[in-house]
């Protein structure tokens, strides 16, 4: 059914819920920004933030009747370690990007971004670009500024 345009109290659960995604989105921008110094407001790391943001609430927001959306969709409860946005991993490059050198290391460093929205992949921001990967390792790395 359509929505009426300009009556937001026709999509109240959707507003609800895009409510929820902007206090996330707050939330984890105050985070990063603790840890990394002021963000522009027009900075494309935001555009990751929010789309994690998102993720996050999909995988853990329980809802009245006890279950995530996750978990309403897929039948199961979301069980991988999500770490903080921007938190430092070391990500294992899918099989078609690592080189063919045996010697080299398996893992590469990168800042973790987000959860690919269906599947369990996930982005990784590096120096050269943003990659996508399966399996990444948390790494402590203690903040200077805490």
């Amino acid at each position: 059914e359509d929505a009426t345009k300009g009556e937001s109290q026709s999509n109240g659960l959707i507003e609800s819920y895009i409510g929820k995604i902007e206090a996330q989105a707050r939330t984890m921008k105050s985070a990063l920004e603790r840890h990394y110094g002021p963000i522009h407001p027009r900075h494309s790391v935001l555009t990751w933030l929010v789309d994690y943001a998102a993720a996050l609430l999909s995988r853990h927001n329980r809802g009245a009747d006890g279950l995530t959306p996750f978990e309403r969709s897929t039948g199961k409860p979301w069980r991988v370690r999500t770490p903080e946005f921007g938190e430092c991993v070391w990500y294992q490059p899918l099989k078609g990007e690592r080189s063919g050198s045996k010697l080299d290391p398996k893992f590469d460093e990168g800042i973790f971004l987000c959860i690919q929205e269906g599947t369990a992949m996930k982005w990784i921001g590096t120096g050269t670009g943003v990659h996508r990967c399966w399996t990444i390792k948390c790494k402590f790395v203690p903040y200077s500024n805490i």
